[in-house]
């Protein structure tokens, strides 16, 4: 009597949870976990299958976090999820760029299809855009194992969603919340406001944020600009419902994003030179005989947070999002449609020349970037209503999804004779502006479009009461019409007579008559040129699959296996000037995934949920950014941009726990761990090797690699631990909120084959708030023991003849954890009376 009873509370804990969102439509997917109690367990809803589930009842390993958290916990920044979601890394490295790690797999611009596509209100994004801001969210749900025949994009390690807050019926509300913080200047303000129009058929939502600080807090030395990052955005959501069985929801966003900031770096910096020959520069200035160590700057530790060059890199992002949601229940089935755009606007962007200011006095960009950017995502999708004692039940449906970029990086290169006649050994002086004659611009046209279809379907055989099996097939169409056009305009380099491209010279080898260092060499004639066209339109089909079997072994232990394959194009090696076309095109990739599973509810104030995985690449899209490799544009050496890629064969292998708990009253505690280890099955790969000098006929040195080679770009083992205690005051409640976050050591860290150090990250709040939750006031500090970890390094390669002319920098390119930051938080919700 005792098992039925608790079969029959499991079911219905299971159909009431799907009533709560189907029966009001999408409107309102995220209000069930916002108004989640601070002082004890209580029932979390995902939509990681694409209907509204109890957590504990769905076999996908997922994890959800409410926008009540998110703004509790004063996130305005989504790399802070990070800290909430163990094994999950989202960082930004340059206020525009980001990097997404999840299992252990990683993705960042340039490798094609996400390995971990972002979602917003259903619709696939560019990360890079959808991550510039986040405020008034419903939902984050951090998905992980295969999603390739759930929702649109393939995906083998996961998938992130995030939900905006979605207008009610319920009259006018709303909340402004803000925080000022000291260390990093960084204030922030966010409000929104609920607007029912018409009784239960039409409301309106208008939200906006405006977030403004010093963006990762690196200055420069040789600088005084300080870094700054400002976010402002605004958006608009409606809910249409004019059935009961109808409902609409659109929303449009606009967001202005703009940031200066600085390369950190690292190191003692110029070693100096040995005193040499003097001589004139054409514009009468006077070479030295030597230039001294630390001329560049001075020696700079991580915790520094410093930076050498002289001006800041620039970014400019204006977005606009717009995405529209559709569900009409129908004959016994919901039939949905979603859509989304979004726009990038054009607007020039710059990287600095010369991040280890070899060249005194030179502040040029190396790469400015123009371009328009539009993604657009369209699904159709069918499927069974759910209902209590059915056997089976379906989705079907198609996808479709399609970016165009019109995109031109025009580099910069310095050549022979720039910065002086490097045949006679002079080296420059101080404040020096390279001669324009022998500056090469070389502008790359990128037009990019991709186009992918798909077909799928995924069927539900509900075995028993306590077993279900689920089996989905994709079909995928993926065509990539690209063409690469790079140019360079005509400019000049020294060279002696004899060398000069033939003894092609411009002035018959008497070079410049004012300046003796010149005399008797040559200026060789780069001329303007169109290169290699490369046009890239391969139609590509694969067919993916996922298979599921779950079991209740009690009323309260839910075990799952699943299995799954993923495939992915990847996309030409964009802003690599004078790479050949072998280098160019990435080879598509290919994986399969195997997992075990266990969630289990102990009783009301304990969870436990725990999955171990396996992932196995054919040609895993492997970053290799900074690599040298030798510019056959140029004729010079030069550095892999962050979108290089290069196949791998690998394999993955981690487990994850999740504990949830309330251990004693009124406190609630959240752990996950995490365990993932990418290792290579051997092959090739690119790689620094002084020792084999780079030429015409030697473009990129490949190592093999070893069998068992690390590959994690992310510690392997990660854990985080969340807790919120209300203390009950007579007319208030004041509370205590800690997150701390820890991060093993990353095997696979930098240029210096050193394993990355390990660290724990802690931030504390507390405050006082109404008993009806009306309102707010706490104290925050956000890495509050201030403590210190190198989280990449990298060699800096100018990519031209300036490393060879100076000799090293003294620097490496590092980037950090945030500083420390303390302030003070609010929060104000209301209601019309």
């Amino acid at each position: 009597m005792r098992r039925k009873e608790s079969s029959n509370k499991r079911h219905a804990r299971q159909f009431r949870s799907r009533a709560a969102v189907a029966s009001l439509g999408l409107a309102t997917l995220c209000v069930p976990v916002a108004a989640l109690a601070e002082s004890q367990l209580e029932e979390v809803l995902v939509t990681a299958r694409r209907t509204a589930e109890n957590l504990q009842d769905v076999p996908v390993s997922a994890q959800a976090i409410s926008g009540k958290k998110i703004q509790d916990l004063g996130i305005v920044n989504i790399t802070e999820i990070s800290k909430l979601a163990a094994g999950l890394t989202l960082t930004m490295s340059d206020s525009s760029t980001p990097t997404i790690i999840l299992r252990g797999v990683r993705w960042t611009p340039g490798s094609g299809t996400p390995a971990v596509p972002v979602y917003l209100n259903e619709n696939s994004f560019d990360p890079g855009q959808t991550f510039l801001s986040m405020y008034d969210i419903g939902q984050i749900e951090v998905l992980r194992g295969p999603q390739g025949t759930a929702r649109g994009a393939p995906s083998i390690s996961g998938a992130i969603t995030m939900t905006t807050q979605r207008p009610d019926f319920e009259g006018i509300h709303g909340f402004v919340s803000g925080l000022l913080a000291g260390g990093r200047d960084h204030k922030s303000i966010q409000g929104g406001i609920n607007v029912p129009l018409i009784d239960d058929k039409l409301a309106v939502r208008i939200a906006g944020i405006f977030d403004d600080g010093d963006a990762d807090g690196v200055r420069s030395v040789n600088a005084t600009q300080d870094p700054s990052r400002e976010v402002q955005s605004a958006r608009l959501s409606v809910t249409f419902q004019p059935i009961d069985e109808l409902t609409i929801d659109a929303m449009y966003q606009r967001l202005e994003a703009e940031a200066y900031v600085y390369t950190q770096v690292e190191g003692s910096g110029s070693p100096g030179s040995a005193a040499r020959p003097s001589g004139g520069y054409p514009f009468g200035s006077p070479a030295i005989q030597a230039y001294a160590a630390n001329y560049n700057g001075p020696a700079i530790g991580s915790r520094d947070r410093r930076a050498v060059q002289e001006k800041p890199d620039y970014r400019h992002n204006l977005v606009d999002f717009f995405t529209l949601n559709a569900s009409w229940d129908v004959l016994g089935h919901t039939l949905s449609y979603n859509f989304g755009s979004q726009d990038t606007s054009p607007d020039p962007s710059g990287i600095v020349f010369d991040p280890a200011n070899l060249v005194v006095g030179f502040d040029e960009n190396s790469t400015t970037a123009t371009g328009d950017n539009t993604h657009y995502h369209s699904e159709l999708r069918l499927s069974s209503m759910r209902e209590d004692g059915r056997l089976f039940d379906y989705d079907v449906g198609a996808y479709y999804h399609k970016t165009d970029s019109d995109l031109t990086f025009k580099a910069m290169q310095l050549l022979p004779g720039a910065l002086g006649n490097p045949y006679e050994g002079l080296s420059p002086i101080a404040n020096l502006a390279a001669i324009e004659r022998y500056k090469l611009y070389a502008p790359t046209s990128i037009q990019l479009a991709t186009q992918n279809y798909s077909a799928y379907g995924n069927l539900v055989w509900h075995v028993s009461e306590k077993t279900e099996v689920t089996a989905g097939l994709r079909s995928i169409t993926d065509t990539r019409p690209t063409r690469l056009a790079p140019t360079n305009e005509s400019g000049f380099a020294l060279a002696a007579p004899s060398a000069a491209f033939g003894g092609n010279c411009a002035f018959g080898g008497t070079g410049y008559t004012d300046s003796p260092i010149y005399q008797g060499y040559c200026d060789a004639i780069v001329p303007a040129a169109n290169h290699r066209v490369d046009d890239f339109e391969k139609k590509q089909k694969a067919v993916i699959y996922n298979l599921s079997v779950s079991h209740y072994f009690t009323d309260d232990m839910l075990a799952y296996a699943t299995t799954g394959s993923s495939w992915r194009a990847g996309l030409p090696a964009i802003n690599n000037p004078g790479m050949p076309a072998s280098l160019t095109f990435p080879k598509p990739e290919e994986a399969t995934s195997y997992e075990l599973g266990l969630k289990t509810t102990i009783n009301e104030g304990l969870k436990v949920n725990a999955a171990i995985f396996q992932i196995d690449y054919a040609d895993q899209l492997t970053q290799y950014q900074y690599q040298p490799y030798f510019n056959t544009t140029t004729g010079a050496p030069a550095e892999t941009s962050t979108a290089f890629f290069y196949n791998v064969d690998a394999q993955v292998r981690g487990a994850e726990l999740e504990v949830a708990s309330n251990p004693i009253n009124n406190l609630v505690l959240n752990t996950n761990l995490s365990y993932s280890k990418i290792e290579a099955k051997g092959g090739q790969a690119p790689c620094k090797d002084p020792s084999r000098p780079l030429s015409a006929t030697n473009v990129i040195n490949l190592c093999e690699v070893e069998s068992g080679k690390t590959l994690n770009a992310s510690p392997e083992f990660q854990a985080s631990v969340n807790g919120n205690y209300l203390v009950p005051l007579a007319t208030v409640d004041g509370y205590l909120r800690f997150n701390v976050s820890y991060q093993g050591e990353n095997p696979n860290y930098g240029a210096s084959n050193a394993k990355g150090k390990a660290y724990t990250v802690t931030d504390l709040y507390a405050g006082v708030k109404s008993k009806d939750g009306d309102w707010d006031v706490g104290l925050f500090a956000k890495n509050a023991f201030d403590r210190s970890a190198v989280l990449t390094r990298n060699d800096i390669i100018t990519g031209s003849s300036v490393d060879a002319f100076f000799g090293p920098s003294g620097y490496e390119r590092i980037s950090t954890i945030q500083e420390r930051e303390v302030g003070v938080s609010f929060q104000y919700n209301f209601a019309a009376k």
